[in-house]
Parts: C-alpha cells; sequence; structure tokens
C-alpha cells in the first residue's frame, strides 16, 4: 500500500510540474502576440510558427495530464476493488474458521 502512495505522489508532483510548464508556455505566447503593456517595440509581424509551436506544446501537455489523471483514477479504482475483496475473503474465512 505505501508502494501505491508513492506513486501516486510522484504522478501528483508529474503533473504540477506539466500544469507549470503550461503555465510558462502561455506566458511565452501572450508576449508572442504583443498583447499586453510593454516599453518593448511590438514586432510588426509575429512569428506564428513559433506561436503554433507553442500551442501544439501547451495541447500536448494538456493531454499528458489528462492520460495520467485517467490512468491514476483506473489504479485507484482497481485497489479501493481489491482492497474490498480482500475484505470479503478475510471475513469469509473467519466466519468459517469459527464455525469449525
Amino acid at each position: 500500500m505505501k508502494e501505491y502512495w508513492n506513486k501516486a505522489e510522484r504522478l501528483r508532483k508529474r503533473i504540477n510540474r506539466k500544469i507549470h510548464e503550461i503555465r510558462l508556455l502561455r506566458q511565452r505566447a501572450e508576449g508572442m502576440n504583443g498583447s499586453g503593456i510593454s516599453d518593448m517595440p511590438k514586432t510588426v509581424s509575429p512569428d506564428h510558427s513559433k506561436m503554433e509551436g507553442t500551442v501544439f506544446k501547451i495541447m500536448a501537455l494538456e493531454q499528458e495530464i489528462q492520460a495520467i489523471m485517467f490512468i491514476a483514477g483506473m489504479t485507484h479504482r482497481q485497489i479501493t476493488l481489491i482492497q474490498t475483496l480482500h475484505g470479503v475473503v478475510t471475513s469469509e474465512v473467519l466466519q468459517t474458521s469459527l464455525t469449525i
């Protein structure tokens, strides 16, 4: 069970790192389109390919987070089921041994 919680903690940290990376990418993308208040001169023709790459990276990270969360949810449900079944089997064994 301790191993399960260690894995869950590692997944939580991994998700948080990806969320942080998404925030940084979004901030960078905001700077690319010239929105926001800045003393820096605006570029006449923004680099759309750089913006496009950033958007694709954000989308890929969001999909990774969703996949990790799905797998974590499935694992949690499996652990819960195993614990439930283990409890049922243990109580049946105890009942059987008490009747003997």
